[in-house]
């Protein structure tokens, strides 16, 4: 491997997709990381060694690290000599090593080798019983060793499928399709969604751009598209693409908080749902109130718009409603009795009632009985006079 590193390692830490590599002395073993299509992937590249016998080499315990630190990317395992050569379809020593110690991963679902000539494939269920595909293909003795064969993948979410083929470029032929190991196709889940419809169709004349809404459309969704040209004689299909419509913005609602008669207003807590401004809900969110003060000869009478209205306590609870909301404390003030007492005579009080508020006037008039004269208050009472 001292040619490669010397004239392509250092080429890869410039590239986009590098992810890193094992140790710091080469690039023997490395992994990529890209998306296409609307799928994140991560390829990890072993070189060949003959004594990578074992799934507890050092090599394939870093690719298992590396293909678990990324589960939620599509992995896919490139190395150089993967099954035996000939016919078979059975795993090389060093295959069998790294099928073993990635099998746990349920996103690996390829492995790709060379090696020895003529293609060949097999499937192996994974411990988590995922399909893990593994593609061998060489063409060293093919076409007097001037071949050019290379492998080509579509991916194709739409129908949930990989369509192999073998194409030469120094050639540009393909392999000939009657060769199944060359031409296949390989079932693969990558969208969960059915068939293509036609969102809308669009006239434009050469050069200009057409548009089509696409109306719809569900939040927090991954979608596909393509479309389709056509001016009645030839027709032109574009790439597959896809995007994913953002989330909906969670509806907060107002709470507003008052109070009637004199005394303070009830503090909220919390004072805002998570993703809502300050004061504001997401329906169904538990308030808490607390800190309702009355003022001086003043009670909480009761609460309005909480989960208990007729209490008398100085915090109470509401749940939020998908709408704006208002809750609030009412004070009250307090009651005081005025018990007169008199002999030989009668008092008259204005306003004549039994109770009174803190701070109320009532005027006394005291009328003694016959033979009886007024003398004097007590009380408190201002005047002298009855």
């Amino acid at each position: 491997t001292a040619e490669f590193n010397a004239r392509f390692a250092t080429r890869k830490t410039v590239q986009a997709s590098y992810g890193g590599r094992y140790g710091t002395s080469d690039f023997d073993n490395y992994y990529t990381l890209f998306e296409a299509g609307g799928m994140q992937f991560v390829a990890v590249f072993i070189e060949m060694d003959d004594g990578m016998t074992s799934a507890s080499h050092p090599v394939l315990q870093w690719a298992n690290s590396i293909i678990q630190m990324y589960s939620n990317r599509r992995a896919i395992l490139v190395t150089h000599n993967l099954l035996n050569g000939g016919t078979a379809t059975s795993f090389s020593a060093q295959g069998s090593a790294i099928f073993d110690a990635l099998k746990g991963n349920a996103n690996l679902f390829l492995m790709l080798g060379g090696h020895l000539d003529v293609a060949r494939r097999r499937s192996d269920a994974g411990t988590n019983g995922n399909t893990i595909y593994s593609l061998r293909s060489d063409y060293q003795s093919v076409d007097s060793q001037q071949s050019g064969y290379l492998r080509i993948m579509r991916f194709s979410p739409a129908e949930n499928l990989i369509y192999v083929s073998t194409y030469s470029p120094t050639q540009n032929k393909e392999y000939p399709n009657e060769v199944t190991e060359n031409n296949f196709t390989l079932p693969y889940a990558m969208s969960s969604s059915g068939p293509f419809s036609v969102i809308g169709t669009a006239s434009a004349a050469a050069g200009a751009n057409a548009t089509v809404a696409w109306n719809g459309l569900a939040d927090g969704t991954a979608y596909e598209w393509y479309a389709v040209a056509s001016d009645g004689n030839k027709q032109a299909t574009s790439p597959i693409w896809s995007f994913t419509t953002a989330n909906a913005q969670p509806a907060c609602y107002t709470l507003t908080l008052s109070h009637t008669g004199s005394g303070s207003d009830p503090a909220a807590d919390p004072s805002n749902s998570s993703g809502c401004p300050s004061g504001s809900y997401l329906a169904g969110a538990t308030v808490s109130l607390s800190g309702a003060a009355p003022a001086a000869h003043w009670h909480i009478a009761g609460w309005s718009g909480t989960a208990d209205n007729n209490s008398t306590a100085g915090g109470n609870t509401l749940t939020m409603p998908a709408a704006n909301h208002t809750a609030g404390v009412t004070y009250a003030q307090n009651e005081y009795t005025l018990t007169i007492v008199s002999a030989n005579g009668t008092v008259a009080r204005n306003p004549a009632q039994l109770t009174y508020h803190d701070g109320d006037d009532v005027s006394l008039t005291a009328t003694p009985a016959s033979g009886w004269s007024f003398t004097e208050w007590s009380g408190a009472l201002t005047g002298s006079a009855n």
